[in-house]
C-alpha cells in the first residue's frame, strides 16, 4: 500500500467514527440510550425489568428467607443468656 491509501482508509475511519457518534448522540437526545451527554437516570424499561425480575424471582426469595427463619428458630444462640422465667429468681 502507498502513503495514499493509508491516508484514504485512515480519513474514512475517521469520517465513519464520527457519523457513529453522532448517530450515538441523536440515539441519545430521543432517549433510546445513555451515550456522553446527560447522567445515566431510571427509565421506564429499566422500572419494567426490575418488576419483571421481581416476578420472576420472588418465589426464590420467599424460599431462602423462609429457610433462614427456619434454622433460627431450631438452633438458639449459644451466645444467649438463658431465658429467665418470672417468679424465680437465680440464686
Amino acid at each position: 500500500m502507498n502513503g495514499w491509501a493509508i491516508t484514504g482508509w485512515a480519513m474514512l475511519v475517521a469520517v465513519a467514527l464520527f457519523v457513529l457518534d453522532r448517530l450515538a448522540l441523536w440515539m441519545e437526545a430521543r432517549g433510546w440510550i445513555y451515550w456522553r451527554r446527560r447522567q445515566a437516570k431510571g427509565s421506564a424499561i429499566g422500572a419494567a425489568m426490575l418488576e419483571l425480575q421481581d416476578l420472576l424471582e420472588a418465589g426464590r426469595a420467599r424460599q431462602v428467607i423462609e429457610a433462614r427463619d427456619e434454622r433460627h428458630a431450631e438452633a438458639p444462640d449459644a451466645g444467649a443468656a438463658p431465658p429467665q422465667h418470672e417468679g424465680r429468681r437465680p440464686h
